[in-house]
């Protein structure tokens, strides 16, 4: 089951576990000329109520190369929908959902907190169960949240680069899902000097996230650990195999 399913899911069973009941799944959005509903493959806005009180759930994968154009295409989608809502069914409150890796990380920047605040946002914030459903749900949500986590750091990195057109330097992603290998890395002509290193590698073995390389002050361990990775699915591969045992990391 892909990532986005399983947090609609989670998001769905933690309201039926906190007393809602699920009225509509999906819930479509009907004014005028305009009959308004998401993808049920990716994002699927539904209904619940409880005790006179009714909610509209947006839940939004943040699954794309930009992280900043997923939270413009979710703000945009959103803002349509709670106005739709109000004119059509002003009793129901709008939330959008979002997994707990994008909560935690990227909606905590100031600027997008800024843009929550001055448009009133509703934030949910969707917790994967604990090891998933089965090996290939846990694996499928390792490589959402590395792709996320390199994708931020990316995006900060690049907005701070100074443009020269006489250095044809830039950092690039790599993200390859067949082998599970995931490289932020820095590459181009400096004059006559040729640019090439590693920023970030981190694949995935045997079930769990190995941190090859980290040539940064992020520490994106302690990213993974936010994102609800056990220490016990990460391998510090930085180190060597016999100073490993000696870390609260996995060894292999």
């Amino acid at each position: 089951m892909p990532a986005k399913d399983m947090c609609h899911d989670q998001v769905k069973h933690s309201l039926i576990k906190d007393g809602w009941t699920i009225t509509d799944d999906p819930y479509v959005i009907k004014y005028e000329d305009a009959e308004l509903y998401a993808d049920l493959a990716a994002q699927k806005p539904f209904a619940a109520e409880r005790q006179g009180q009714k909610i509209v759930v947006e839940i939004k994968s943040f699954i794309g190369k930009s992280l900043m154009y997923d939270f413009h295409s979710a703000l945009e989608q959103y803002l349509v929908y709670r106005k739709l809502i109000q004119l059509t069914e002003p009793e129901y409150t709008v939330y959008l959902a979002v997994d707990h890796a994008t909560y935690t990380g990227f909606f905590q920047r100031k600027s997008v907190q800024a843009v929550i605040s001055e448009n009133h946002l509703l934030l949910h914030s969707c917790k994967y169960p604990k090891g998933g459903n089965s090996t290939m749900d846990k694996i499928e949500r390792y490589r959402d949240v590395i792709k996320k986590i390199l994708t931020e750091y990316y995006e900060m990195a690049k907005n701070k680069v100074v443009e020269d057109r006489e250095v044809e330097v830039s950092d690039r992603l790599a993200f390859d899902e067949a082998r599970d290998e995931y490289i932020w890395f820095r590459f181009g002509w400096d004059d006559n000097k040729l640019i090439q290193y590693i920023i970030m590698y981190l694949r995935i073995k045997n079930g769990k996230i190995w941190v090859e390389e980290d040539a940064t002050n992020l520490c994106v361990v302690d990213d993974l650990l936010l994102a609800e990775v056990p220490q016990s699915d990460i391998v510090l591969g930085f180190h060597p195999p016999s100073k490993r045992a000696f870390t609260e990391f996995a060894t292999a």
